[in-house]
Parts: C-alpha cells; sequence; structure tokens
C-alpha cells in the first residue's frame, strides 16, 4: 500500500475529531433518544456527540493534512469509513454534524501503516488476525439497553479506586469491543492499544486513568473521553477555530462536517484504497 510521502520535518498522525450535532425534535426521535440529548445538553457535553478516527501528516510541526474519511461507529450501522466534507456557513444543514473540538497524537511509521491495514481491511474473517484494540470494521453498535444498563454498572467504578481492576479485566473489555462498540469505545481501545505498545507515553497516573474508561463499556460518552486525553501532553488539542488542510483546502476544525445521520452511509473500503493508491494525504 502507498503511504503518505513525507518530508524531512513531518510526521504520521492519529486525528480524533470531537463532533457537536444539534437536537432532533421529539417527533423524529424515540423517547430515549430524546431524553439523552436533553441530559447530553443539560450536564454540557453536547458539544462532543460524536468521536471519529481520522489520518493525516503533521507538516512541519505546525499544519496537519488529513484524510478525508471519518472511522467510526454510528447507531443503525456497523463500523466503518464515513466521508468528511467542509461546509459553508450558507449550507449548515440543522441536523449536520460539525467539528468541535481535536485530538491529534503522533504515530511512528509502522503503527501507522498497521492502523491503516486494519482499517482498510475487507475481509471480516480477517478481523481477528489484527491485535486486540485496533479499530476495525464491520463492528456491530450497541443497543439503546445496553448502553442504559452499562452506565447504570459504571458506577460502581466511579467509585472503585482505579489502582484495584487488573489487567485481565481490561483485556475482557477490549475482547467484547471487538463483537459490538460505540464511538468513543472503539477509538479508546485504538488509544490504549498505542500505550501498550510503547507508540505514546503517558505518566502512570494517566494510564490508569484511561484504561479505567474501559469499564464504562458501551456507555462511554465522547465528552469524557476528551476531558481525559486532555490530561497528557502527548495528546495535543486543537479548538474549533484551529485550521487544518484537507483535499488541498485550509479551514477551521468547525468546517468539518459529516452528513445528518439519517443520511450517514458506510463509503466502501475500496474507496479508501483507490484514495491511498492514486494520491498522498
Amino acid at each position: 500500500m502507498l503511504l503518505p510521502d513525507l518530508e524531512s520535518n513531518d510526521t504520521y498522525v492519529a486525528v480524533l475529531i470531537f463532533y457537536s450535532a444539534k437536537d432532533v425534535l421529539l417527533s423524529e426521535s424515540s423517547l430515549i433518544t430524546f431524553a439523552i440529548q436533553k441530559f447530553e445538553t443539560i450536564t454540557g457535553k453536547s458539544k462532543h456527540r460524536h468521536v471519529g478516527l481520522s489520518l493525516g501528516v503533521l507538516m512541519n510541526h505546525k499544519n496537519i493534512r488529513m484524510l478525508p474519511f471519518d472511522f467510526s461507529c454510528w447507531s443503525g450501522r456497523e463500523s466503518g469509513a464515513t466521508q468528511i466534507s467542509k461546509h459553508s456557513i450558507d449550507s449548515v444543514d440543522t441536523k449536520m454534524i460539525c467539528g468541535s473540538d481535536v485530538i491529534y497524537f503522533e504515530l511512528d511509521p509502522d503503527m501507522f501503516k498497521i492502523l491503516v491495514s486494519s482499517l482498510t481491511n475487507m475481509d471480516t474473517t480477517t478481523a481477528s488476525s489484527f491485535p486486540t484494540g485496533l479499530p476495525v470494521n464491520n463492528i456491530k453498535y450497541p443497543s439503546i439497553n445496553t448502553i442504559l444498563s452499562d452506565y447504570l454498572k459504571s458506577f460502581y467504578y466511579f467509585f472503585m479506586p482505579q489502582t484495584l481492576w487488573k489487567m485481565d479485566q481490561a483485556d475482557e473489555c477490549l475482547s467484547q469491543n471487538s463483537e459490538f462498540s460505540q464511538c468513543s469505545q472503539w477509538v479508546l481501545g485504538f488509544v490504549i492499544h498505542c500505550i501498550r505498545n510503547d507508540s505514546i507515553h503517558v505518566g502512570l497516573k494517566q494510564k490508569n486513568e484511561i484504561f479505567s474508561l474501559l469499564f464504562h463499556k458501551t456507555s462511554l460518552h465522547p465528552h469524557r473521553l476528551f476531558k481525559e486525553l486532555l490530561k497528557s501532553k502527548c495528546f495535543k488539542h486543537l479548538p474549533a477555530a484551529a485550521k487544518i488542510t484537507m483535499a488541498g483546502e485550509k479551514f477551521p476544525i468547525r468546517k468539518i462536517c459529516l452528513p445528518s445521520p439519517d443520511k450517514l452511509s458506510i463509503i466502501p473500503i475500496t474507496t479508501v484504497w483507490e484514495f491511498f493508491e492514486t494520491r498522498a494525504i
């Protein structure tokens, strides 16, 4: 596979994009979904209702050139790639999902290549051959009942000292992620994979706090993941006004957008392959 060429001061990066989204009217959603949205608004979590993973190149330690694909999980579909586009102020759909914050961290070429391989894998039968925690395609999304159940169970871990859990318990959570997962849970698996393979280095206290997020399981909210990652200097934060480069154009993160939920569709992996084979990021 052709990977983007690097200049002398360039590095590969994983780009975690956190998105906001407008509330959906009760008449257009279920009562549970409507209640969850109101809870997010009241608790200040509506700014980060979704998180997706993209790939990029950090040029000269300053600017990011980013792949125009969001790899993640969505309700009603399996994990995979969604097209990222730029919106203008005149064409904002009230249901549009827009970028609000970006967290990125550097990847060595070997880890970047492994990540690309896992995200562009088309064979569901070989997905299990990838290391535990690496994000792959065709992972099912959990049911609302599962998410609510995990939310209630997570209160136990909130009061439990973070040093009491064992690594085999964390591995069990990661294994479950390979069966079904939501967006922040799916992204967390990759972050933990990088920590365990020394691709990113965090302090012991921070490592324990990040691993403890696994025990929230499907109830882990993107906003909680966002706040936890910001505690470590190896995760770099770009606010909504910061600019990235995509498809040859530089624009603010707040102009990154995904289709409205009812229009979200999975991009065929062959299309992503063609992107890598025919052009650089």
